[in-house]
């Protein structure tokens, strides 16, 4: 039989050691389409140039879709500078998913967020989809 004690001990602990992990990592910008469902990903970086890559291989979506989940958010005030990478994940049932990314926000399901670190996400995508074009 497990002690009453020993069971509110365990659940503070696991809700402290969340917080920690949260408050040091972020949150993960929730409701990202699932890999097996996305037809196709739209990409735009307005800081390169107005063209729009439009991914369609099994390995680039995935590869795209991976790169959104990287994105973690703060719980702070939201800083308004404007996104300049644009992601649209188009759902095989028709539906649209629009990501839109700055230096410090990130625009998802039409609510702003503060986001923790962009630097990774910023120029991998600039790097696998747009500056390495220009070198090949």
């Amino acid at each position: 039989m497990i002690n009453k004690r020993n069971f509110i001990t365990f659940i503070a602990s696991l809700l402290t050691g969340l917080l920690v992990f949260y408050f040091l990592h972020g949150m993960p910008l929730f409701g990202m389409p699932d890999i097996k469902n996305i037809d196709y990903v739209e990409i735009t970086d307005t800081h390169i140039g107005e063209e729009t890559k439009k991914i369609t291989s099994e390995k680039d979506i995935k590869t795209a879709r991976n790169l959104a989940g990287v994105l973690r958010y703060k719980f702070k005030t939201v800083n308004d500078n404007e996104p300049f990478i644009i992601m649209v994940f188009h759902i095989k049932d028709g539906k649209t998913a629009k990501l839109s990314v700055g230096e410090k926000t990130a625009l998802w399901k039409d609510k702003k967020y503060s986001i923790k670190d962009t630097d990774f996400f910023i120029k991998a995508v600039e790097g696998l989809y747009f500056i390495s074009e220009k070198y090949e």
